[in-house]
């Protein structure tokens, strides 16, 4: 699987979440199934593409929101280290990373890439 990343925070739909694809946080490692994302608490999608090094090499995104992460069941976990946190899964079966991969809009470019 590829890395996840979003941006966005809050507890409601209005706060942006981009996403380059899907890396699961090893189960042994972490005791839960989970997909490693970054928040950009301010809202500034394109200033976290820049800054983040993880996401600033990808060459698109995913747009989302928190609010619809919620929404499709997944909780938000902080990680300790903002502006990254993690979206628990509670399994890896295709009905559940399908729910995932609905709670994100279609493929974008992402603005704060490097070339």
């Amino acid at each position: 699987m590829t890395p996840l990343w979003s941006s966005g925070a809050g507890s409601t739909g209005s706060t942006t979440t981009c996403s380059g694809g899907l890396r699961n946080a090893p189960f042994e490692d972490y005791g839960f199934h989970g997909v490693s994302v970054f928040v950009a608490l301010d809202g500034a999608v394109a200033r976290l593409c820049a800054e983040v090094d993880e996401v600033r090499r990808l060459g698109q995104i995913r747009l989302s929101t928190v609010g619809r992460l919620r929404q499709a069941g997944f909780t938000l976990l902080s990680t300790g280290r903002t502006p990254h946190f993690d979206v628990a899964l509670p399994d890896l079966t295709g009905t559940t990373l399908g729910h995932l991969r609905a709670a994100f809009g279609p493929p974008t470019a992402n603005p704060g890439r490097v070339t």
